[in-house]
C-alpha cells in the first residue's frame, strides 16, 4: 500500500487540510486543494475510483465538486463515494452551489452508505467514531493480504478508535490538539494508545501547529508525525 499525504494540518495550521491518497486510486477524504495536488503529482483525477468521506465538515470534503468537474465528460466510470447517509442530500446541494451552470449531477456517481464494501481490491470496514455532537462520523479500515491499515477520521478517544488501533498494523490518527477535547484527539491520548497497542504503528496528522511542536518535544519510536506531500509505503 502506498499512501500519499495530501495534507496534515488542522484548520488553523500552516499545513494543508487532511486527506490521503491510497495507491493512486482511493481518496480518504477530499479536502480543499485535493485536485490541484493530484495534478502536481501527475495523477489524472479520472484514475480515482473511490472516495471515503469520514464526515461532512468542510476541511474533509469541499474539493468534491472539483474532483467531479475534473471527470466531467471524460469518463463513464462511476466515482464511488462512500459517505454518511446525509451525503444523499449534501453532495447534490454542494454540486449545485459550486457550479449551478454545469450539470455535474450527470457525472456517474455511486453513493454508498454501507459498513462493509470493497474498493480497488481492498476490503473496507467503516467504523463509527465520536466527533463531538456531529453525527455520522466514521473512520475506515482497509485490508488486503493480511495488511490492515486504519484511518481514524476526526475523532476524540472512544472504544471504536481503540478497536481500530488494536486490530491494525498501521493507523493514521488525526490528533488535533495538545489535550483531548469532546471533539478531537490530544497528544496524551495518542501516546496512551501507542502504549496500550504497541503492535500498531501510529501516524499522526490533522494537527494544530502547537500540538505538532509539543509532540516533537516528546518523540516516540512508534509514532510518526506526518507532513504534507509525504509518501508512505507499507
Amino acid at each position: 500500500m502506498e499512501i500519499y499525504v495530501l495534507g496534515s494540518g488542522a484548520v488553523s495550521a500552516r499545513s494543508g487540510y487532511p486527506g490521503y491518497l491510497v495507491d493512486g486510486t482511493i481518496l480518504a477524504d477530499c479536502p480543499p486543494g485535493t485536485v490541484k495536488k493530484l495534478y502536481r503529482r501527475g495523477i489524472d483525477p479520472c484514475a480515482v475510483t473511490d472516495v471515503l468521506v469520514t464526515h461532512f465538515h468542510a476541511d474533509h470534503y469541499f474539493d468534491l465538486p472539483f474532483l467531479i468537474l475534473a471527470r466531467y465528460k471524460k469518463t463513464d466510470a462511476p466515482l464511488a463515494i462512500h459517505c454518511p447517509e446525509e451525503g444523499r442530500r449534501i453532495i447534490p446541494q454542494l454540486l449545485t452551489l459550486a457550479y449551478p451552470d454545469i450539470p455535474l449531477k450527470t457525472v456517474p456517481l455511486a453513493l454508498d452508505h454501507g459498513d462493509r464494501f470493497t474498493a480497488a481490491g481492498y476490503a473496507v470496514e467503516r467504523v463509527p467514531v465520536v466527533h463531538g455532537v456531529k453525527e455520522q462520523c466514521f473512520g475506515y479500515v482497509l485490508e488486503r493480504d493480511g495488511l490492515r491499515v486504519g484511518f481514524s477520521g476526526d475523532t476524540t478517544p472512544c472504544p471504536a478508535l481503540e478497536a481500530m488501533v488494536g486490530g491494525c498494523r498501521h493507523c493514521i490518527c488525526e490528533c488535533t490538539l495538545s489535550a483531548a477535547s469532546p471533539k478531537h484527539m490530544g497528544i496524551d491520548a495518542l501516546l496512551a494508545l501507542h502504549e496500550k497497542y504497541p503492535g500498531c504503528r501510529l501516524y499522526t496528522t490533522h494537527m494544530t501547529d502547537g500540538a505538532r511542536e509539543k509532540l516533537q518535544e516528546r518523540p516516540c519510536d512508534g509514532i510518526e508525525i506526518l507532513d504534507d506531500d509525504r509518501c508512505i509505503v507499507l
